[in-house]
């Protein structure tokens, strides 16, 4: 059986105040948020616990 490849993720150029429009704290449940900064120019998520990740747009509403 053949597995088809993960497709590449490509990330585009979103200005800083593009990205600004996403920060803030993003509840999932009573116990756990996901808190959206943007330092330098990049756009970070730290879950509740966790370490703080960059984050890319590959669209004006889409990231991974």
């Amino acid at each position: 059986m053949s597995v088809p490849p993960i497709p590449l993720r490509k990330a585009i150029k979103l200005t800083t105040d593009e990205l600004k429009q996403f920060e803030g704290t993003y509840a999932l449940s009573i116990l756990f948020a996901i808190t959206v900064t943007v330092e330098d120019g990049k756009l970070m998520a730290q879950a509740t616990g966790q370490d703080k990740y960059q984050i890319f747009p590959e669209s004006a509403t889409k990231f991974f």
